[in-house]
């Protein structure tokens, strides 16, 4: 049978649910399965949350394929087990079918003359256009056609720059999300180079990030079909951005390569890839509080993993500074601050002065994990050695019982 792609998640209790959906369920005689009420679509949701998705694909669209399993499952008897064994079965299924090409169009506050126009990032080639393919606007432009009437949004993004994302996927879903995530790993390259280090005088509600996405990205099959009937996905966050002034972009691009080229060659390449591009998407944020809570949470995926230590941030970051008190004093703050805002919702009027503390913090961790790559075998020995004391004295002290160590235990 192999390994299973889903399993429940540990201290949940699904079967509670189920038995709930069993009193909603009705099965006709020739099979065919409905759900009375609105319950169906409450305890559908929490079923997804109890599902455990680690070891699951991109190509895979949960939300889908638990409808499919509860709707199989009821007719066998809604058990925890028979929906497990229904979602993996399903699964594995879609997992056995052809890779497609896709193309993804977007579009980015990035002026012309920024000097590539095709590149390779993560899975995906991204080219920049001057418009989009004629068999791809067209469709485009269909399904986008009350999207701009319906939008709360009056502003637009027609300024910023046109962006066709080459991917290939087993279903469109898991298309359209290795694309952003592609897209939004190379972005935030550009913004670790390209954002303000901070604003004295500005608009308080306005995100971080001078390069954003547009409004609207659309998926398309290699003929120019949607990729998914009537779908199109949307920024929420949308805020329009004047494109962004590029100044030394051989400079640039030399420094996003290096960036790019160590992410990809890294041992813990995945960890570094998710952590970068959570970073660029909190940026996104115009709450400025909300940007410091996600940028926090990033931080804590990567300095303090499955670790209930409170007290790892300020420390390790800390070490990469000559005044590590100040530093650290600059994140227990902000740390105090994150505690405040999640656990009584108090905001504060400087957040987003905060926000840009911790771009720079995260800009400089990056920057320690990519060039000491070759010092360390991974992400958990080089967090280890921030750990180290900082005073010449204790340093000088561990090396010594080292060097003790080493002669009870060293080669002889």
């Amino acid at each position: 049978m192999g390994k299973a792609i889903y399993t429940w998640k540990k201290n949940l209790k699904p079967q509670v649910m189920l038995d709930k959906l069993a009193k909603i369920v009705q099965v006709t005689a020739d099979g065919k399965v409905s759900f009375i009420g609105l319950d169906y679509h409450e305890i559908k949701v929490s079923l997804e949350n109890m599902v455990e998705t680690k070891k699951a694909s991109r190509d895979l669209y949960l939300p889908s394929l638990i409808s499919k399993a509860v709707t199989q499952a009821a007719k066998e008897g809604l058990t925890a087990n028979t929906v497990l064994e229904n979602l993996n079965s399903l699964a594995k299924e879609q997992l056995t079918t052809k890779i497609k090409n896709y193309r993804v169009l977007t579009s980015l506050s990035l002026p012309s003359s920024y000097p590539q126009k095709r590149f390779k990032v993560g899975s995906s080639e991204i080219h920049i256009v001057s418009d989009f393919p004629q068999k791809y606007q067209t469709e485009r432009n269909g399904l986008l056609s009350r999207a701009d009437e319906l939008s709360e949004y009056s502003v637009s993004d027609k300024h910023y720059l046109k962006v066709v994302i080459y991917c290939k996927s087993k279903s469109p879903y898991g298309a359209i999300k290795q694309a952003l995530e592609d897209l939004d790993l190379w972005r935030a390259l550009l913004c670790f180079f390209s954002n303000p280090q901070m604003e004295l005088i500005g608009n308080s509600y306005k995100p971080i990030n001078t390069i954003r996405l547009g409004k609207f990205h659309t998926l398309h099959e290699e003929n120019g079909k949607t990729g998914l009937k009537k779908m199109y996905w949307f920024e929420p966050n949308f805020t329009p951005a004047n494109l962004s002034k590029i100044k030394e972009a051989n400079v640039l691009l030399k420094n996003i390569n290096f960036f790019k080229k160590q992410i990809e060659e890294h041992c813990d390449k995945k960890m570094l890839t998710e952590a970068v591009v959570r970073y660029v998407r909190a940026l996104d944020e115009k709450d400025h509080n909300t940007a410091v809570i996600k940028l926090w949470a990033t931080l804590e995926s990567i300095l303090a993993r499955g670790q209930s230590n409170c007290g790892a941030i300020p420390r390790r970051v800390s070490f990469l500074f000559e005044d590590h008190p100040y530093h650290a004093q600059t994140l227990e703050h902000i740390r105090d601050y994150r505690n405040s805002n999640i656990h009584s919702g108090l905001e504060n009027q400087n957040a987003k002065n905060y926000a840009f503390q911790l771009q720079f913090y995260f800009y400089r961790l990056m920057l320690f994990y990519v060039k000491s790559m070759d010092d360390f075998k991974n992400i958990d020995e080089a967090n280890k050695f921030l750990d180290s004391p900082k005073e010449e004295a204790k340093i000088k002290d561990g090396i010594e019982k080292l060097k003790i160590a080493l002669r009870m235990h060293g080669k002889r």
